[in-house]
């Protein structure tokens, strides 16, 4: 949410988009427009980069939340889900290790020090890390009842900063030793990818 800001995307003085797999709804007229998916056809995040060329071409966008109006399973376990997000990770990052590395110390100072520095801290620091680590969990809570997920998930958001490290990390070095990805039996090679990047 912080990283895309989807709350931005309708301002046409926002450089703000967004996409999402599940569910995106595209005018035909627009769709045709920017000619379709072939300006990102080797982009692995194309749900995302499909937001992003309808906004750079000057199209209308918005962003709404449609629990109460369509579903999609996603996966069913949480290696299910690393190894479906695998593909990605690494694109959002623009295929760069600084980037991943930026990333990684992002999630360790906001979302895992918070937690352990509540048990050796102590007073008034320990407090305001103990609020953080309160707050980042109501968040969560208050995004479940949203979407009706049982709130008592969100206890599971201490744990999940560091499945995001090793999706991290995981997908880096697979794409790097492999040149490139595997996404349902084809092979996209990683120059191919990187040239897709820049071209978006």
């Amino acid at each position: 949410m912080l990283l895309f800001k989807p709350w931005k995307v309708k301002d046409k003085n926002s450089k703000k988009y967004m996409g999402v797999g599940a569910f995106n709804l595209v005018k035909a007229s627009a769709y045709k427009a920017i000619e379709g998916h072939s300006a990102f056809a080797m982009h692995p995040i194309d749900d995302i980069m499909l937001g992003k060329v309808l906004k750079q071409q000057g199209f209308t966008q918005d962003f709404l939340f449609g629990q109460d109006f369509l579903q999609v399973k996603w996966y069913d376990t949480v290696r299910e889900f690393i190894n479906g997000v695998m593909k990605n990770t690494f694109a959002v990052y623009q295929f760069k290790v600084m980037n991943v590395l930026l990333g990684i110390l992002f999630i360790l100072m906001f979302h895992v020090m918070p937690f352990w520095a509540f048990f050796f801290t102590s007073g008034i620091t320990r407090a305001l890390f103990g609020a953080v680590v309160v707050v980042r969990i109501l968040l969560f809570v208050n995004a479940f009842l949203e979407v009706k997920i049982p709130p008592w998930y969100s206890l599971w958001s201490i744990v999940t900063p560091y499945i995001n490290i090793y999706i991290l990390v995981k997908a880096a070095i697979t794409t790097m030793l492999n040149k490139g990805i595997t996404w349902r039996g084809t092979y996209y090679p990683l120059d191919e990818l990187k040239a897709g990047v820049k071209e978006t």
